[in-house]
């Protein structure tokens, strides 16, 4: 899958959703692994595509209401 997002952006639309990098609440609020959430925060692996609509749709929309 292609990777657009860099590790700073995913950082900082995290920072703009008031989501912490490597807490539980992001992964849930994206979907994914606590540790996967983890290596995109540290830069070991980019963010997907997938990831990077969701943060985009995210700061467009808000974060979803559980």
């Amino acid at each position: 899958m292609e990777h657009t997002l860099t590790t700073k952006q995913y950082l900082a639309a995290l920072k703009k959703l008031s989501l912490q990098p490597h807490s539980k609440a992001t992964a849930a609020a994206l979907g994914i692994s606590l540790r996967q959430c983890q290596r995109y925060a540290n830069g070991t692996q980019l963010p997907n595509r997938t990831i990077e609509l969701l943060l985009r749709e995210y700061l467009r929309s808000g974060l979803p209401r559980n």
